[in-house]
């Protein structure tokens, strides 16, 4: 046989090449001898060309396919049940990885992407009034504002609109005084809220002067009336006076638009008119239905002109004032977006360290089946199939754990749901193992397989490729590129660790600087809540102001209070309504231009209740009456602000309010109070005595107390109804849980944060130990020559350590750039955290470079103990 002719016979199968020579032989005899070595290598390369396609068509075919997989999983079950160690690590790691994914992404799902439980909601549009100087403050719509945005515009299928009003079930005498609504005619139907039983209101009844008719919630109705089908027809006594009950909202309504957890429990008719409403008292929230093709910027285009009209037509309340347009999720998900995305992506990052971890374990399985892979393809395996049976390891242990991360998944989300702070339960923060999250699941559970059959099938396909069955021909292949995928690996992972421990950290410094931060006021031993007059009951402001002097009385004779105070609103809430305020020296700057402040009224006795200490000059007390000239008291912020470079006390500001000036002298300086979650943000406060502006139709109260605030809530209630007995308080709570509530935000995102650093660090912890173990193991025979031709112990030690930090100093590199980048996206999702810290991004990468010489001494000692005569024979 020819050179030419043995050649061309590498190219069939070894099972057949005898057989294919001696067909040679017999053939090759008839032929011409010219042309007999030409004829025999052509036979031969279509023969095997003949061969391999009938082989990668049986092979690629359903059948072959169907049949070949399923001998493949067998065998990758067999192989997995003989190392069931490392197979249930290997199965737990990615079921925690992919059960983080599904339970974060069921959360992101129902709270961020779509939280409003009402037909076509992304056509869904709410309207709020801005100040273009103050972009971010969003407050509601006047009355009168409302009326001509719902008559200008074309865009709108429909405009409602709903304010909150406070009135008292007098028909049952408990003293019940829940939270009702008035909306108008179209709210239910724009929103698609079925009735119970009955019907919504009509158009007639939505009408000034309308009749009087109410809607209950199905809470009420089940409560109040047994649920009984003829309660439509029936009065109910609201204030005193008789409400017709037309229909029963539907059980499943939730109320998400509003921002508030509590349902209302009786519904009434807005009862706008057409002309003439207010336009000062922004207190109504406008929703809106875009009409098929319209957009937002169709909707600012049609209210920009309306602003401008209003603002020519009524310049003491619209001057400052433009209307601005937003999907109605916006304001819901805001407070919570970020924390959730920056927690989703955290999880993303613990999914990328599992698999990676779960990625070696298989390299190290399928490069100890280097020599099987060899005798198969040597055999006649096609490669497809080689390939197919590292996948069908790799999908195997990802669909064990994507079972298990369902289950898991389960747990976690509701974890997560309970572990959300008060604050943030207005934004229906929900989860559910509906279709898509169970989706979401079998996808992260199939790309979980996929990402860690890649390094495997990469071996595979290297060792079927050498096609050589000796043994140091098959160690010879892969040992390279095995260092190189494995070294990819520990980059992967160490980036991973960086970004989660160093944004963990950001995080947990940013909620340590929220709770260190001084409120301005004293927290310990004060309890708060508010007192809403009765509806209609206190329509004169001569009696609203004796009521709440007498409550303040009340208050002041229970035993063990030593302080109480009250004011329109808490300077520790963000605020909704600011006033135009000036220096009385100065030119009146024009309509628009003037500084805003916070105004509000308050008792003589606020500032020693809520501990806020004077700075100069004094407070207020009984004799800044009606009668006495209008004084004021500053914060510091808002002396800064009206008079930077000269002391505010003894000077005089003028506030603009109502359409009329009105000039004070400012006789004191008060300590500045925080404002929301943000520690450098102070609210700039006007302080009016009660008595010298409009009487309040509801103030918040502050008890300063001698023992746990808490033990005073049900005396100051019992107080309260000796002067009203219907009338309740609402949302009693001690100063400390208010402040601690405004931490919220951070205390939540940290907390999760954290958590999934301490996984992450983790799985790097073990994936590189287990990396370097097996890499050390891998190259013992070289070790085992260097040390035969003299390297000493030390040195081996050394190499090992130095290939250890190679990748994991690449690896920290590129996670602290990441870090970096995480660190400005945690700064804007969390108020007081810093988006870069100096000791933190030195001492997580030394951390963690520590962590990796740990790992790699116990591999590299073992190395070290290699006989080189053990090795070598």
């Amino acid at each position: 046989m020819s050179v030419l002719t043995r050649l061309a016979l590498r190219a069939v199968p070894v099972r057949w090449r005898d057989e294919v020579a001696r067909d040679l032989a017999d053939e090759g005899a008839r032929r011409p001898g010219a042309w007999r070595a030409a004829w025999t290598v052509l036979h031969v390369l279509r023969i095997a060309a003949r061969f391999r396609a009938r082989q990668l068509a049986s092979a690629c075919s359903l059948e072959g396919v169907v049949t070949g997989f399923g001998g493949d999983l067998r065998g990758a079950l067999r192989r997995l049940r003989r190392t069931p160690g490392a197979t249930f690590i290997a199965v737990l790691t990615l079921a925690a990885a992919v059960a983080g994914v599904t339970a974060v992404y069921s959360v992101l799902a129902h709270t961020v992407l779509s939280p409003l439980p009402f037909p076509r909601a992304d056509r869904l549009v709410s309207l709020w009034s801005i100040d273009p100087a103050s972009p971010g403050n969003w407050r509601p719509v006047a009355p009168g504002d409302f009326v001509d945005y719902r008559r200008g515009t074309t865009a709108f299928e429909r405009l409602e609109a709903a304010r909150n009003i406070s009135m008292t079930f007098t028909g049952f005498d408990d003293g019940d005084t829940p939270l009702m609504r008035r909306v108008t005619a179209g709210w239910f139907d724009m929103l698609g809220v079925p009735m119970a039983v009955g019907r919504g209101f009509t158009g007639a009844e939505d009408r000034p002067n309308g009749p009087p008719v109410a809607l209950l919630s199905y809470a009420t109705w089940q409560r109040r009336y047994g649920g009984r089908p003829d309660v439509v027809g029936k009065t109910v006594e609201l204030d005193g006076d008789p409400y017709t009950i037309v229909g029963v909202v539907a059980a499943d309504y939730s109320n998400p638009v509003f921002g508030l957890v509590e349902i209302p429990s009786v519904w009434l008719p807005l009862q706008l008119p057409d002309t003439g409403a207010d336009h000062g008292i922004g207190n109504h929230v406008v929703i809106g239905r875009l009409r098929d093709g319209a957009s937002l910027a169709q909707v600012a285009a049609e209210l920009a002109p309306i602003s401008e009209s209003l603002a020519r037509d009524f310049p003491a309340t619209n001057a400052r004032v433009r209307a601005f347009a937003a999907p109605a999720t916006e304001r819901l998900v805001a407070p919570v977006r970020t924390p959730v995305m920056l927690t989703f992506a955290a999880v993303l990052a613990v999914f990328v360290a599992a698999c990676g971890n779960v990625a070696n374990v298989l390299l190290a399985r399928a490069l100890s089946r280097r020599q099987e892979v060899a005798v198969q393809q040597a055999l006649g395996a096609p490669r497809l199939r080689l390939v197919l049976q590292a996948v069908a390891e790799s999908m195997l242990v990802a669909v064990v754990a994507g079972v298990l991360a369902v289950w898991l998944a389960a747990a976690a989300g509701r974890a997560i749901v309970l572990l959300v702070p008060e604050s943030y339960l207005s934004v229906r923060f929900a989860f559910a193992m509906d279709w898509p999250v169970l989706l979401t699941a079998a996808a992260a559970t199939v790309a979980a397989g996929l990402l860690c059959a890649v390094p495997a099938v990469i071996a595979v396909a290297r060792a079927a490729e050498a096609g050589a069955v000796a043994a140091g021909a098959i160690r010879a292949v892969g040992g390279r590129g095995h260092r190189r995928w494995s070294a990819l690996l520990v980059s992967i992972e160490m980036t991973v660790a960086v970004v989660l421990l160093a944004g963990a950290g950001l995080v947990a410094f940013g909620f340590d600087r929220l709770r260190s931060a001084d409120p301005g006021f004293d927290v310990a031993g004060g309890l708060t809540f508010r007192v809403s007059t009765r509806g209609e009951v206190y329509t004169d402001p001569a009696r609203r102001i004796r009521f709440f002097e007498r409550v303040s009385e009340a208050f002041e004779g229970m035993p063990g209070v030593t302080a109480v105070g009250a004011m329109s609103v808490l300077p520790i809430f963000p605020q909704f309504t600011l006033t135009p305020t000036f220096p009385a020296d100065q030119a009146p700057p024009e309509p628009g231009r003037e500084p805003l402040l916070t105004l509000s009224n308050v008792t003589p006795g606020l500032f020693d209740a809520l501990g806020v200490p004077l700075r100069a000059g004094r407070g207020f007390s009984d004799h800044d009456d009606e009668a006495a000239p209008l004084v004021v008291v500053l914060s510091e912020g808002a002396a800064r602000r009206l008079f930077p470079d000269r002391d505010a006390v003894g000077r005089s500001i003028v506030i603009r309010q109502g359409g009329m000036e009105q000039r004070a002298e400012v006789v004191g300086l008060a300590g500045d109070v925080r404002s929301g979650a943000d520690p450098t943000a102070m609210t700039a406060v006007v302080y009016q005595p009660w008595e010298q502006a409009p009487a309040p139709v509801a103030m918040g109260f502050v008890l300063r107390t001698t023992g746990d605030p808490a033990a005073f809530v049900e005396p100051a209630r019992a107080a309260l109804r000796t002067v009203d007995r219907l009338m309740p308080l609402y949302q009693p709570r001690p100063l400390a849980d208010v402040w601690r509530q405004l931490d919220a935000s951070g205390r939540f995102a940290a907390g999760l944060l954290a958590a999934f650093a301490v996984l992450g660090l983790t799985l790097v912890v073990t994936g590189i130990y287990g990396t370097l173990s097996h890499l050390v193991a891998d190259r013992q025979r070289e070790m085992g020559v260097r040390i035969a031709l003299g390297a000493s112990r030390g040195a081996v030690l050394g190499l090992v350590i130095r290939d250890g930090l190679r990748p994991a100093a690449l690896g920290l590199a590129a996670g602290v750039m990441g870090a970096i980048a995480f660190g400005r996206l945690a700064a804007s999702a969390v108020s007081g955290t810093p988006a870069f810290s100096a000791p933190l991004f030195v001492g997580v990468p030394l951390l963690l470079l520590a962590v990796v010489v740990a790992a790699s001494l116990l591999p590299a000692s073992r190395a070290t103990r290699v006989d080189p005569v053990t090795v070598l024979k």
